[in-house]
């Protein structure tokens, strides 16, 4: 009995692990993709054009509360 109830833990506490490896690896991605994307926007903006004023905050305004989201959910896994 003593062995099942620690054999349960174990296997808990691995997927937790696989779990945070995923959130890890996408938010590695995701920073990647969206430093990339944040830079060719400004960098590429026609000249006049004031778009990437408005759209850089509003997409890490995003990002962060997407990426808050996702923290308390991994966190709310047991």
């Amino acid at each position: 009995m003593l062995v099942s109830a620690f054999s349960v833990v174990d296997s808990y506490s691995f997927v937790s692990y696989i779990f945070l490896s995923f959130f890890i690896f996408f938010t590695v991605v995701w920073t990647f993709f969206a430093s990339a994307t944040l830079f060719h926007l400004k960098k590429y903006t026609m000249p006049g054009w004031s778009s990437h004023r408005v759209v850089i905050p509003v997409f890490l305004c995003l990002s962060f509360i997407f990426f808050a989201f996702a923290l308390y959910f991994l966190f709310q896994i047991s």
